[in-house]
Formats: C-alpha cells, structure tokens, sequence
C-alpha cells in the first residue's frame, strides 16, 4: 500500500499466544473413577498458504538524533499528527508464506518526513530535518504448539535499516545556516516469539516480540505488538492493537535513539 500525503503508517497482522488445553470428565456414575481426557493437539497440514497485509501504524516518533559529527545532537519529538502533516510519502505491508509448520515473513515499511525541529542552543534557530525511513523485518518461523486455541511460534531473522538525514540549523541573527547528510544503512539479526489465543470461533488475541542488536549494526533494537482480531470471513481478519519500536544506533557522529510507537489497524487477506 502507498500512502501519500493524506495518510501514514503502519498496518499489521499477527498469529498469537498458544496455550495447551485438557478437558477433564466424570463417569455419570459416582462410584465410576474419574476420566481425564487429553485433547489431541491439532494436525498442521502440510499445505502452503499466502498471506497478505497492508497496515496503518499511526505512530509518532521521538528520541535524540545526531547528523554528522559538526552539528548538535537534536530532540525529536512527533505525535502521528505532526507526521501526518509533514509526510511525503510512506508505503507498507506484511507478506507471510508458510507450509505447515514453518514459515517465512517480510514486513516492510518507508517513510518520508520533512519536519522543524526546536533550537538546541541559543545561537541557532529553529532548524529543520528530512529523513526517509525504510526497514523490514525479515524472518523464518516455526509453529511449536497449535491447537484449538491458539498458537505459539518461534522466529529468526534480520532486520534491515536504511536511514537517509539531513539537517539544516540557522545560525541565529547571521542569516545563514549549518547544514549536514547522512546515509546510513545496517543490518541487525533478531529473535521473537508469535502466539495466538483464540477466544471465540470468530475472535483472537495476538501478540509479538522481538529483541535484536546484539552482534549487528545497532546497540540494541527491540519490538511489541498486541491486537485484537475478528476472522470476517474464512479468508479475511481484521485486527487493531498497539505496536512500539525501538532502536539505538551509533556510527562516526550519526546517532538515533529513537521509538516509533502507536495504534495500529489491519486486514489480513489468505490465500
């Protein structure tokens, strides 16, 4: 999906928290012992099946950020209204492809702002910063527990940074500004968990995190979400929830320590 000026963010879809589930039943008659019966975890066929999902994440973002060694370090610092207003241009989507147990998951989103930024001394004025964000989370899954109510899978994989900047900063009363750019683009390996509870034939929870950085390109970079979802038809679930992430990078003077965060809607449609 691309978004334009009328709209931003970020849609997702998830498969939840799994519990395992026993029913226990007592023989009508008293002097009958009691029977406790397990339930059979469910098969997963061992068939392909596509899902595709466009989401809108309204996030805002904030966080110190530094452009090059030679400008200070500013504060960011935007509700979703403020990158409503000042978006050029944002497109995203989540693609899942399993066959039975396993699965393969690209979750991509870009951004384009140009927003002020406030002054971070007296002697410059109130600047300005463009930036467009892309990353996608890329990863394998596998499905350790599934059955009437949920489900609980373990992921694996990358997340993919690129970060292009450029900050102006008006020198106060000269009538001339500093200016600096920045591309940065890094990789980090990251681990999460995925679960589903189902808590009726037609609605679920879901919830997913993921923790990465470590031996990769930033210090740490870490998410959640959690929604709540309605299956409309065999093939088509809505969901809404809350989605934060999180990354800390630093790099020759460049420095992001920021956290996209917000409400978050989406349609997952299964092919």
């Amino acid at each position: 999906m691309f978004v334009g000026k009328n709209a931003i963010a970020i849609f997702t879809v998830l498969s939840g928290v799994a519990t395992g589930s026993c029913a226990f039943g007592v023989s009508a008659l008293a002097a009958d012992p009691i029977v406790v019966k397990q339930v059979a975890p469910a098969v997963v066929a061992d068939t392909w099946s596509i899902q595709v999902t466009p989401y809108f994440w309204m996030a805002g973002l904030k966080g110190p950020v530094r452009v090059g060694p030679r400008l200070p370090q500013v504060e960011v610092d935007q509700s979703f209204s403020d990158i409503f207003d000042d978006l050029d241009g944002a497109f995203t989507g989540l693609a899942v492809v399993r066959y039975g147990r396993f699965g393969f998951s690209a979750d991509l989103s870009y951004t384009g702002t140009t927003t002020a930024v406030p002054t971070p001394s007296p002697m410059f004025g109130r600047g300005h910063i463009s930036e467009e964000v892309f990353f996608a989370t890329v990863a394998g899954s596998y499905t350790v527990l599934e059955n009437s109510n949920g489900s609980l899978d373990v992921m694996g994989g990358i997340r993919i940074w690129s970060w292009d900047s450029a900050l102006e900063l008006p020198l106060a009363g000269l009538g001339i500004s500093l200016n600096a750019s920045q591309d940065k683009s890094w990789v980090d390996p990251v681990i999460g968990l995925k679960g589903r509870i189902n808590l009726t034939d037609k609605f679920f929870l879901v919830g997913y995190g993921d923790i990465g950085g470590f031996a990769g390109g930033s210090d740490y970079t870490w998410q959640l979400l959690g929604t709540i979802g309605y299956q409309a038809t065999e093939n088509i679930a809505l969901s809404a929830g809350y989605r934060h992430l999180a990354v800390k990078y630093e790099d020759k003077g460049y420095e992001r320590d920021v956290a996209f965060s917000g409400p978050i809607l989406g349609a997952t449609f299964k092919f």
